[in-house]
């Protein structure tokens, strides 16, 4: 009888676990979870959403504001403190002198004082003029330090603050793409992440001007616009004009062959026809524009160019591009 007496509570108790399992199964009660802070970050990049332009127009005039409230030397100093209240997020404050002087940069400080060169150098010319009368945007392509530094594409978007300097910042808004080869049989196969360097632009203009100096004007021309020749290369080719800005060669277009580009405009009205001759003109140079890509099923795309005199008459180019063409806004 005593261990009759002993298993009844036992049996008891187990009754009322087997109770309580089945009503928390039928009910699904569960503790409440902690709460879990997520990583701004993170949510914005698993959502890939961008600041939008209202936005950075917005942060660009408070930078302005703060100028004119607290004096060039202190502004500047806050703009190139990269813990300070102009540093958010993906926005930042960068600075420059009309001359193309680094005057404030939170992400690049050993550039501060220093003339941009390259394809930076060719942003701070293009955008300084495009806020010279006030204040104005522009496309462009640099590094996000919020993904670990890799280039991609970006809206800037800048205010003049007097004859001297302006500053401006800008929004990102994609990765940069990189343009397969459409027949492998004609182009060497290219790794699909990879971007085709300014060094590498630069030496394949420099081989296409030593060809033409070694064949001839001719034999090169031919060359040039032999869509399967060998200056083809991936999304790299070879266009050619004389300085009168009559088309000579390019392996895609060849409607414009023999054509005037003079004052011709890319498809956001920038005369970059004139900008190449110009900086042929000095001998060599990079420019920006705007311009269909043959292996993207000619759709407009961002594209740095980089020109060079082959001798007194004519001059040869190529280009890299750097990101889709979204619909640049109304200045306003």
């Amino acid at each position: 009888m005593k261990g009759s007496k002993s298993v009844v509570p036992v049996l008891f108790f187990l009754a009322i676990i087997l109770i309580t399992a089945g009503c928390t199964g039928t009910q699904s009660v569960a503790p409440a979870p902690e709460p879990v802070t997520v990583p701004l970050q993170a949510t914005v990049q698993a959502q890939e959403t961008y600041t939008s332009n209202e936005t950075l127009v917005g942060f660009v005039e408070n930078a302005e504001a703060f100028v004119k409230a607290h004096g060039a030397t202190k502004a500047l100093a806050e703009f190139n403190n990269p813990n300070g209240s102009f540093v958010r997020g993906e926005l930042y404050i960068y600075a420059y002198g009309f001359n193309g002087t680094t005057l404030a940069h939170p992400i690049n400080p050993e550039t501060v004082g220093k003339k941009r060169e390259g394809a930076i150098g060719v942003f701070v010319t293009e955008m300084g003029s495009v806020v010279k009368d006030g204040s104005g945007f522009y496309r462009f392509t640099y590094i996000n330090p919020e993904h670990n530094r890799t280039l991609e594409s970006k809206m800037g978007y800048g205010v003049k603050i007097d004859d001297d300097w302006w500053l401006g910042s800008g929004v990102y808004t994609g990765p940069v793409l990189k343009a397969e080869p459409s027949a492998p049989a004609a182009t060497p196969k290219q790794d699909s992440t990879a971007y085709t360097t300014n060094e590498t632009l630069v030496a394949f203009v420099d081989s296409a001007v030593t060809y033409a100096q070694a064949k001839g004007k001719e034999e090169a021309l031919a060359e040039f616009s032999n869509p399967h020749g060998s200056f083809v290369q991936g999304e790299l080719y070879i266009y050619a004009y004389d300085f009168n800005n009559t088309a000579l060669a390019h392996p895609f277009d060849k409607d414009i062959i023999g054509k005037n580009r003079q004052g011709e405009p890319d498809a956001f009205g920038n005369q970059y026809t004139d900008r190449f001759l110009d900086a042929a003109h000095n001998g060599s140079g990079f420019v920006r524009f705007y311009y269909m890509n043959p292996l993207h099923n000619r759709t407009i795309e961002s594209k740095l160019g980089y020109v060079k005199k082959v001798d007194d008459t004519w001059w040869v180019g190529s280009g890299i591009y750097t990101g889709p063409a979204d619909k640049q806004p109304a200045v306003t």
